[in-house]
């Protein structure tokens, strides 16, 4: 009976986890493979004139297998991977005041079992730094301190379970030199 108890709580927290845990972003880089916090240029001057330009990053994402059994006989788990769809990037600020606009983009990443996966996405649209907060750093100077909250959905391709992931990074914003 001793032996049981223990067995059925470990069965319950297995069958408790849900197949959001199996996504998970394990760091942050910028497109230059710079760790956070990012820097965003919001204006970049090339022969007297000033140009705009999105700025990518990248989350290098994994998909844990470790809940499925591997077949006997085999190294390797069953053919789970996981299907990223879309992506949303909220903005908030680390100080008092505006901050730049959520936005949301599509993905087709397919992440295969226990592996790790770069997923580049658009961190700040280039359309975000022609209004306000970010366009008047370009015209008064300063910097703006921010945490952006980057969240993933999927799929799990062979059960088709809804996953989901998330994580922050500090994005700080100003007109860098060029």
């Amino acid at each position: 009976m001793r032996k049981i108890v223990p067995l059925a709580v470990a069965i319950l927290v297995c069958l408790a986890c849900t197949e959001s845990q199996l996504l998970k972003i394990e760091e942050f880089q910028d497109s230059a493979g710079n760790a956070p916090p990012i820097e965003s240029d919001v204006v970049t001057v090339e022969d007297t004139i000033a140009l705009v330009y999105e700025d990518n990053a990248v989350a290098m994402v994994s998909f844990d297998v470790h809940f499925y059994e591997v077949p006997f006989g085999s190294s390797q788990p069953p053919g789970y991977g996981a299907h990223l769809t879309r992506y949303k990037v909220t903005f908030s600020s680390l100080e008092e005041g505006e901050f730049p606009a959520a936005h949301e983009g599509a993905l087709n990443v397919n992440i295969p079992p226990g592996e790790e996966e770069a997923v580049v996405f658009v961190l700040v649209p280039a359309e975000a730094k022609t209004v306000s907060p970010l366009v008047d750093l370009g015209i008064s100077g300063g910097e703006l301190q921010t945490k952006a909250l980057v969240e993933f959905w999927g799929v799990e391709n062979k059960t088709g379970k809804e996953l989901y992931a998330s994580g922050e990074l500090t994005v700080n914003f100003a007109d860098w030199a060029d």
